[in-house]
């Protein structure tokens, strides 16, 4: 199901880079590669925590071919069209395995050598975020 996932993530995200210029996979296996000892499941969604969004996966696709529990955490990951950041970052809040990736995802946006080429809003807000879930811990 990892190997599964994967091709998916790189398939969404083919042709995509992050603000460094690196090809935008990389985020997602970093994200992924902090979760230890833990269900395949959370690896999974991990994995593939912004396909919807930013890779145009149907959310059915991730529950046909990785269950509901897998969809659901991806499906509180990803960010509805016009919601307001802090309303997504508190959704999130409500699911405590989302909220756990969504730690991880801001702690590597927040990598020393990726934030420089962040602007200062999105600097701003992904501390903000990341305060906010880590108090709620």
């Amino acid at each position: 199901m990892i190997l599964r996932a994967v091709k998916l993530m790189l398939r969404a995200h083919s042709g995509q880079f992050d603000k460094m210029g690196y090809p935008y996979h990389f985020h997602p296996l970093r994200v992924a590669s902090c979760i230890h000892y833990e269900k395949e499941a959370l690896r999974i969604a991990a994995l593939l925590h912004d396909v919807v969004e930013d890779g145009g996966i149907p959310l059915e696709l991730i529950r046909e071919d990785f269950g509901p529990f897998v969809a659901d955490i991806v499906g509180c990951l990803t960010r509805r069209k016009d919601e307001p950041y802090f309303e997504y970052i508190g959704r999130v809040e409500g699911n405590p395995l989302a909220a756990r990736i969504k730690l991880l995802d801001l702690r590597d946006n927040l990598l020393d050598w990726r934030v420089g080429a962040l602007s200062n809003t999105h600097i701003i807000r992904y501390r903000e975020a990341l305060k906010y879930l880590e108090d709620r811990e």
